[in-house]
């Protein structure tokens, strides 16, 4: 994805073009004062007060550190359930379109067994592969009010019909539907995540479940210069803004949040509001 080279103030970028970092500090670390996230047609832009320094070994700097304080996990909890939150986000935006569909598997009985209900949908996902070849998905487990398992799923499915997945399923109830309007599909998923990911009966397990292959994001630093020539070749502008925040960061300071989104839903959608 990216190359830091040693003795050098370059950075090599993918094919598309060579940005130089801003500079170097005393101890000859790099840096960087902008970082991009791309996950399919949206980008994510950081830009810090305080510039990344890239390629610094930390695990030396963390020996001897003393345990989390018990007051703390909640918020450590949060930070991991945020973290999933956005990787799945940013899987969902990298693979999915609005032409995919949205998936619910539903169980008949009040079936609460974690281990149990994953070996289902895991089966249902072996059902499917065997007619429609390797079939592209994430899903994430959520909890019904009287504690029954259910799944969401985004999935790339050519038309099936409803009967043919409840036979595949063979636990309950399915519902399924396009993501037609939908301009931005990684929260259309990722906002049941939260709450069940800090549920206690999902400790050390696994919230949720991706096929093998899915394109992964694609995150890269760049100086002032660099930073500017791909806002220009991507044409980052003010009309694909769908999202923009400030925060600080003990590290970094300022911290300054853009999410531009390329994709012509959300461009024709802006144009028409």
């Amino acid at each position: 994805m990216q190359k830091i080279l040693k003795n050098s103030s370059i950075i090599e970028k993918k094919n598309y073009h060579i940005t130089s970092l801003d500079s170097t500090d005393t101890y000859g670390r790099y840096k960087g004062k902008y970082k991009v996230i791309q996950s399919g047609p949206v980008y994510e832009v950081y830009e810090f007060q305080y510039p990344v320094q890239l390629g610094i070994d930390t695990s030396e700097s963390r020996k001897g550190l003393k345990k989390r304080p018990q007051d703390r996990t909640e918020e450590y909890a949060r930070k991991r359930a945020t973290r999933a939150r956005n990787h799945i986000r940013r899987l969902a935006l990298a693979n999915f379109t609005a032409q995919d569909k949205f998936l619910t598997l539903t169980f008949a009985e009040n079936i609460t067994d974690i281990e149990y209900a994953n070996n289902e949908f895991r089966k249902f996902i072996k059902r499917l592969n065997r007619k429609h070849s390797k079939v592209k998905y994430i899903s994430v487990i959520e909890f019904q009010k009287r504690g029954a398992i259910h799944y969401h799923c985004l999935i790339a499915l050519p038309y099936i019909q409803k009967e043919e997945l409840q036979n595949y399923w063979g636990n309950g109830f399915v519902f399924i539907e396009k993501l037609k309007d939908v301009t931005n599909v990684g929260a259309y998923l990722s906002k049941y995540m939260v709450k069940d990911v800090l549920d206690k009966r999902l400790k050390e397990k696994k919230s949720y479940f991706t096929s093998r292959g899915l394109l992964r994001p694609e995150t890269e630093y760049f100086d002032s210069k660099g930073y500017y020539k791909l806002s220009e070749e991507r044409n980052l502008d003010y009309s694909k803004i769908a999202f923009s925040n400030k925060y600080t960061s003990e590290r970094n300071g300022i911290v300054k949040y853009t999410e531009y989104n390329t994709s012509h839903e959300f461009i024709s959608k802006r144009r028409k509001s």
